[in-house]
C-alpha cells in the first residue's frame, strides 16, 4: 500500500497509495491525487534535469478492494507524473494547495492549524492503541483534519502524543456482522472508518441501510465528524451525532469501556467489545457529552451509530432571485416546503442564487447512477485554476470592480451551468443526493459558519443574511477588496440536546446555519489579503451573536473578538466540564486550547466582552491633559496599555 518516493534534483514527494484512494471514487472515476512534499529547494537550477520517476503498487487485497481500481491507477499515476513534471518546471510556484510540510509537522487539509508533537502515531490494533495511551502523558487524535479551528492541537502542544487516522489503514474495520446491522439497524465501526468507507460496506454486503443527514465531503471519519458536532440539512435532523448510540474509549488508564444510554443487547456491538470492555449504562446528558466529545474523554476505539433506510430521494436543483433570502416571507415559504430540507448557496454580487432542495421520491422510482462526479472532476480543475491566478490581487484599485463584478458572475455561471435555464432533477440513492459533490477536498478553502435560532416568520435568517451582504459590499465601497471571494452558503437544521453544539434544542427547535467562505489559493500568504478576511469575520460574526448566533465549532472562529468568553458562557456547560474532569482528572486528553476554554475562569459580570470597532470610534478619546488626540495616537496608547488588539 505504499508509494515509493520520487526524486527530482530539489526535491523528494513521498505519497501512500490511501491518499491516492482518497480519491478514487467507488464508481471508477480516477480523481486528483494530493502528495504530500516533505522537502524542497526552490532555488535549484532551471536546466537541472528531473530524475526518473519509479512508482511501486503493492496491494495485497487488491482483488477484494473495491477502492482500488487496477485498470484505472495506470492511467491516474501517469497524470500524475505529468503534474508534477510541469510543477518542477517552475519550483518557485507556492506549493500550499498541495499540503507541503516539514516531517513531524501535522496540519490540517488548509494548512491553517498546525501543531509540531512530540511523536506521530499511526496504531494498528487496539493492542497498539492501548499502548499509545498509556505510554503518553499527553494524547490528541487527528481525523480527517478538515476543521479550520484549533479544536485538534496548536503550536502550544508540542508534548503531546498525536494519533494520526490517516495512517490507521489496519483500522478500517466494519466490527458488526451483516446479520446484526440488518436485524439492529445498527452498526459498530473502528476509529478510521471514513463515511465513504462504510457506505462502500453496506453495498458490499447488499444492506439498504445509510446514514442520514449527513454532511456532504465523504473522506473524513466517522469518529471527527461526530466528535466535532457537524450537521447536514434538514428539520427532522440535527447533528450526526445524535445518530450515535454507543462510544467503546481507551481511557487515561488503557482501560476499555463501552458508553451507552440503550439497552446494550439492542446494538450492534461485536463479541470482542462485549468481552473486552467494560459496558457502562450512563444517563442521557452524560450521553450527549459523549456523543461530541472533541476527544475529551479518551480515545475512540469504535463506534456505534443508528441507521436509517436507504430510500430513492428526489434531487433538484434550481436557480432563484436572491432577493428570495432578503424577503423572510418568500425564504419562510421555501424553507417550509421542503420542511428545511435544502442548501442554498450564493456567490458574492450575483443576483440569483443556487438553491438545491430534496424530498422522498415517489414508490418505485428507480434510483439513478450519479452522473456528477466526472463533471465535478473539470468544474474543480477550472476553478482551482481560476482561484491560482489571484484574481484582482495586482490590480489597480480603480479597475478591481468591474473585474471583481466580471469574476464572481463567472464563478456561479461555472457552478450553476447545468440548470441555468431550467431546474435539473435527478433521482439518487439517499447516500449519493446527500453526498453530490466530489473533489471538495482537492479545492482548500477557508471557512466561517454561524447557526441563529429560526423565528416564526423568519425574519432572523432574512436579516442575518443581509448583514452578510453590507459587509461584502462595505469591503468594496471603502477598500475595493474581496476577502469573501467563493461562496456564501445557508443550511436549516432542527435543534439538538447534544451538549456541546451551536444548535441547542432548549434555545430554538428550528436553526440556520450561514456560513461565508474565501479560497485559500488566492492570496492565502498574504497578510493584507488575511487581515482583510479578520476583518470581515470578526465585523459579520458579531452582529450574528447579537441575532442568537452561534459559532460551528469545526469552523474558523479562532480570531473573532470575545470569542473564548463566549465559548465559556453560552456553549460549554458546567455539566460538561464536571464529566470531562472525572473521566480524565489529570488532563491526559486536554490540549492547551481546551484548557484554556474550560479550565479559565469565566468572564467578570459586568465586565464587557471584546467587541469590534472602527478605528473611527477612537476619535472621541482625549489625553490626560484634556487635548484632542488624533485616531492613531489614541490607538498607540491602547495598545500600550492592552486594551485593545488591532486585527486591520
Amino acid at each position: 500500500r505504499e508509494v515509493t518516493s520520487k526524486s527530482f534534483y530539489g526535491a523528494t514527494i513521498t505519497t501512500t497509495l490511501h491518499e491516492a484512494a482518497q480519491h478514487i471514487n467507488t464508481r471508477g472515476f480516477t480523481l486528483e491525487y494530493q502528495f504530500s512534499i516533505l522537502e524542497m529547494e526552490a532555488n535549484k537550477e532551471e536546466s537541472n534535469p528531473m530524475a526518473e520517476t519509479v512508482v511501486h503498487i503493492y496491494d495485497k487485497d487488491s482483488d477484494n478492494d473495491p477502492r482500488c481500481h487496477r485498470d484505472r491507477l495506470k492511467d491516474g499515476l501517469n497524470k500524475v507524473t505529468t503534474h508534477f513534471t510541469s510543477k518542477m518546471r517552475n519550483r518557485k510556484e507556492n506549493f500550499h494547495d498541495l499540503k507541503s510540510h516539514d516531517e513531524g509537522t501535522w496540519m490540517n487539509w488548509n494548512n491553517n492549524q498546525m501543531c509540531k508533537p512530540m511523536r506521530v502515531e499511526h496504531p494498528e490494533s487496539l493492542d497498539h492503541l492501548v499502548e499509545i495511551v498509556k505510554t503518553s502523558d499527553k494524547v490528541r487524535v487527528a481525523g480527517y483534519g478538515h476543521s479550520w479551528s484549533p479544536i485538534v492541537a496548536t503550536q502550544e502542544d508540542a508534548n503531546l502524543t498525536l494519533i494520526d487516522l490517516k495512517g490507521c489503514m489496519e483500522m478500517k474495520h466494519v466490527l458488526s456482522t451483516p446479520e446484526q446491522v440488518l436485524n439492529l439497524n445498527s452498526v459498530t465501526f473502528e476509529c478510521a472508518v471514513s463515511i465513504q468507507d462504510l457506505e462502500d460496506w453496506l453495498r458490499e454486503n447488499k444492506i439498504p441501510l445509510t446514514i442520514s443527514a449527513n454532511v456532504v465531503l465523504t473522506e473524513v471519519f466517522l469518529v471527527g465528524l461526530t466528535a466535532a458536532a457537524c450537521h447536514g440539512a434538514g428539520y427532522p435532523w440535527a447533528t450526526v451525532s445524535d445518530f450515535v448510540q454507543a462510544v467503546t474509549l481507551v481511557q487515561p488508564d488503557g482501560t476499555l469501556c463501552t458508553y451507552t444510554d440503550a439497552d446494550p443487547s439492542e446494538l450492534s456491538l461485536p463479541d470482542e467489545v462485549l468481552q473486552r470492555a467494560e459496558t457502562k449504562i450512563v444517563s442521557v446528558e452524560e450521553m450527549n457529552h459523549l456523543r461530541a466529545s472533541f476527544g475529551l474523554f479518551g480515545v475512540i476505539y469504535c463506534m456505534t451509530m443508528k441507521l436509517v433506510q436507504a430510500d430513492v430521494l428526489t434531487m433538484k436543483d434550481s436557480v432563484m432571485p436572491v432577493s428570495t433570502l432578503t424577503d423572510p416571507a418568500k425564504l419562510k415559504e421555501l424553507v417550509e416546503k421542503y420542511n428545511g430540507w435544502l442548501e442554498i448557496f450564493w456567490v458574492p454580487f450575483n443576483d440569483n442564487c443556487w438553491v438545491k432542495t430534496w424530498e422522498a421520491a415517489e414508490e418505485g422510482t428507480k434510483a439513478e447512477i450519479p452522473h456528477h462526479h466526472a463533471a465535478d472532476q473539470v468544474m474543480g480543475k477550472a476553478g482551482k485554476t481560476m482561484y491560482r491566478l489571484r484574481p484582482l490581487r495586482f490590480l489597480k484599485r480603480d479597475i478591481r470592480k468591474p473585474g471583481a463584478r466580471k469574476f464572481f458572475a463567472t464563478t456561479f455561471k461555472m457552478m450553476s451551468s447545468e440548470f441555468q435555464k431550467e431546474p435539473l432533477v435527478h433521482h439518487y440513492h439517499r447516500y449519493d443526493a446527500t453526498h453530490y459533490r466530489d473533489y471538495i477536498d482537492s479545492f482548500p478553502v477557508e471557512d466561517t459558519e454561524f447557526s441563529l435560532p429560526v423565528d416564526e416568520d423568519y425574519e432572523n435568517p432574512a436579516k442575518a443574511f443581509v448583514v452578510l451582504q453590507k459587509v461584502i459590499q462595505e469591503m468594496e465601497d471603502l477598500h475595493k477588496t474581496y476577502p469573501i471571494n467563493l461562496t456564501c452558503e445557508m443550511r436549516f437544521t432542527g435543534g439538538t440536546d447534544v451538549t456541546m453544539t451551536q444548535h441547542p434544542k432548549s434555545v430554538s427547535k428550528k436553526w440556520v446555519h450561514i456560513e461565508f467562505l474565501r479560497s485559500s489559493l488566492s492570496g492565502v500568504d498574504d497578510e493584507c489579503f488575511h487581515k482583510d478576511w479578520n476583518y470581515v469575520v470578526g465585523k459579520i460574526s458579531s452582529q450574528w451573536m447579537e441575532m442568537g448566533g452561534y459559532p460551528h465549532w469545526a469552523k474558523g472562529w479562532q480570531n473573532i473578538p470575545g470569542i473564548d468568553d463566549f465559548f465559556r458562557e453560552k456553549v460549554i456547560k458546567d455539566s460538561f466540564r464536571d464529566f470531562r474532569r472525572r473521566m480524565d482528572p489529570n488532563g491526559k486528553f486536554l490540549s492547551a486550547k481546551f484548557a484554556q476554554l474550560m479550565e479559565s475562569p469565566k468572564r467578570e459580570p459586568g465586565k464587557p466582552r471584546d467587541q469590534l470597532i472602527d478605528a473611527e470610534g477612537l476619535s472621541g478619546i482625549k489625553s490626560e491633559k484634556g487635548t484632542q488626540l488624533e485616531v492613531f495616537e489614541a490607538l498607540e496608547i491602547l495598545k500600550r496599555q492592552g486594551k485593545v488588539r488591532v486585527i486591520q
